[in-house]
């Protein structure tokens, strides 16, 4: 038999008493309920003919049998022509303008609670990169590499000066082509637009909220293609923004690696209807926000990024008989768009790829040991990743992804429940790539393999970087685990809506005070590096001195290669 609103056989009441009834756990709602479902539901009283027993009609000459013979006839009769009228006189259907006006209102209510939610993220991440709205070009937001990611930003000025000559980048390093700039979003469109119309400083300052913002929408976005709740929604968003896999890269000013972590988490949205649903719309948009990552700089999270997409591809691709599924054929055409959509990037790599070089680590020094990789998300003391704890190098915006312990426990009751459940594969599409890119993030491969590294993986250096991308999985699983604590348990539910107001009011109070306490915890953390300084004493002085014909546009030689930013 099944219950109405999540009853099962152990908690609807039973038929004994009354009493029993009123003094189960769930209260007489439960009873009320399942009353209403099996009877359905009561008839008016005003249409409800009184109840007459057999022997008191009589035979035909009875009066009350005739009586109660007349009334159920008159009944028949006027409800059959009810229906013959509204039959004839069917009502007049509304005109165009009114259905298009209550096509707009139904559309206006729906999107009152996705656009409330969206404008609490916004200000949600203004919030977080408050510092940043200061568009000051003399202070500069913290970090040792900031100067180092926002000259590539120059380059466009030179678009209004000379034309043509945005083609070659002489500012760094002796020269080269301008468009295989790696480390920087040089050439997204988002950062073009914004780089003509401000200051590089300016530039990175709208970019660093640009993505705290997108961060958040991405969550929000993944945790309703998971059809969630509003408020797992809107808390999983808002750590998202606070979230130490942004914030704390800014120890070192690291602001495409910012950037390019949230534009990847972008994809994970519409990639994951896409492996759902398999629908075109589903993969041109996959491509278009794949091709906006790819051009985001850095290198380190789109490796992560392909990583999630082959684990999501084969859960959804393979069945239990190791056939391939149809929705492989619009994942063939998503990463064909991608090519061709950034193909202004892959083209001239491509091109150049025996001309370039970059720096090795053999010793691989910066991964850390597999056993303390889950620290870095529930430790919240700076000083843990400055000292030698971590296991590896003292640079807390490599390894920091701190979110909290209460994401953390949910996380792992969401691995416990998950794969008993229904839903196998987008558990597994959810999960997998987690254990995954921790293990591209430690020593063991490095072990395994041997020292020196191979040059593939010598060649990332930080691959720790990576790990970055596996928070957005992480709360998803975590706002998927709170959303089932509310929605798929009808004892606790049932246990709040029976208690007076008072005790309903301290225990939802206790558990919004416990979620908001999540928030605090990477909110403060934020604190630590997102901060804006003036610029070094004598700046202004020495590039006011810079003679630009012996100091830019050098040449380089034939036969040396051109060094790519590590």
């Amino acid at each position: 038999m099944r219950w109405p609103d999540g009853l099962t056989a152990k908690t609807a009441p039973r038929k004994d008493t009354r009493a029993r009834r009123e003094l189960s756990p769930i209260g007489g709602e439960a009873h009320l309920l399942a009353r209403s479902f099996r009877r359905g539901p009561a008839p008016d009283p005003a249409t409800r003919l009184p109840r007459v027993s057999p022997a008191a009609l009589g035979g035909p000459g009875d009066t009350l049998g005739n009586l109660a013979g007349d009334s159920r006839t008159q009944y028949t009769r006027a409800a059959k022509s009810e229906a013959e009228e509204r039959l004839s006189n069917p009502p007049e259907p509304p005109s165009e303008a009114r259905a298009s006006r209550s096509n707009w209102r139904c559309r206006l209510r729906r999107a009152r609670q996705p656009a409330i939610e969206i404008a609490a993220i916004l200000l949600w991440s203004l919030w977080i990169g408050r510092d940043f709205l200061e568009f000051d070009p003399r202070l500069w937001p913290h970090g040792a590499d900031y100067p180092l990611s926002i000259e590539p930003l120059y380059q466009w000025d030179l678009l209004r000066q000379c034309g043509s000559c945005v083609l070659w980048n002489g500012f760094f390093n002796g020269g080269a082509p301008a468009f295989l700039e790696t480390h920087a979003a040089f050439l997204h469109p988002l950062v073009i637009a914004l780089s003509l119309m401000f200051d590089p400083v300016t530039t990175s300052k709208i970019v660093l909220v640009l993505s705290l913002f997108l961060a958040g929408i991405a969550q929000w976005w993944l945790a309703h293609v998971l059809r969630l709740g509003s408020f797992p929604r809107l808390w999983s968003s808002l750590l998202a923004v606070a979230g130490g896999h942004l914030t704390g890269r800014m120890e070192m000013g690291l602001v495409w690696m910012v950037f390019s972590t949230a534009t990847a988490s972008l994809v994970l949205p519409p990639l994951l209807r896409l492996c759902q649903d398999g629908k075109r719309r589903d993969g041109v948009v996959t491509a278009l926000l794949m091709a906006s990552a790819l051009l985001s700089g850095q290198g380190y999270i789109q490796i992560g990024l392909m990583l999630i997409f082959v684990v999501f591809a084969v859960a959804f691709t393979v069945d239990c008989r190791l056939h391939l599924r149809p929705v492989w054929k619009e994942l063939v055409r998503t990463v064909a768009l991608v090519s061709l959509l950034a193909a202004i990037l892959l083209i001239p790599l491509v091109n150049a790829l025996p001309l370039l070089d970059k720096d090795l680590d053999d010793q691989m020094l910066s991964l850390q040991p597999l056993e303390r990789i889950p620290l870095n998300y529930v430790v919240s003391d700076p000083e843990y990743y400055n000292s030698p704890a971590t296991g590896a190098l003292a640079f807390p915006a490599i390894y920091a992804n701190y979110i909290g312990w209460i994401p953390a426990a949910l996380f792992l009751v969401g691995v416990v429940r998950r794969p008993r459940r229904g839903s196998l594969r987008l558990s597994l599409a959810l999960i997998l790539p987690i254990p995954m890119l921790a293990i591209l993030s430690s020593r063991l491969l490095v072990d395994l393999l041997g020292a020196p590294a191979p040059p593939i993986l010598a060649a990332m250096r930080y691959p720790s970087l990576v790990l970055g991308l596996s928070v957005p999985l992480i709360l998803a699983v975590a706002a998927w685990e709170l959303n089932e604590l509310w929605v798929r348990f009808p004892r606790l539910r049932f246990f709040v809506a029976a208690k007076p107001r008072v005790v309903r009011l301290v225990v939802l109070g206790a558990g919004g005070v416990l979620l908001w306490f999540s928030l605090t915890g990477p909110c403060r953390f934020s604190r630590a590096w997102m901060l804006v300084f003036p610029m070094p004493p004598g700046t202004q002085g020495i590039a006011d001195h810079l003679v630009l014909g012996t100091t830019a546009w050098v040449q380089p030689h034939p036969t040396s290669k051109a060094r790519a930013s590590a």
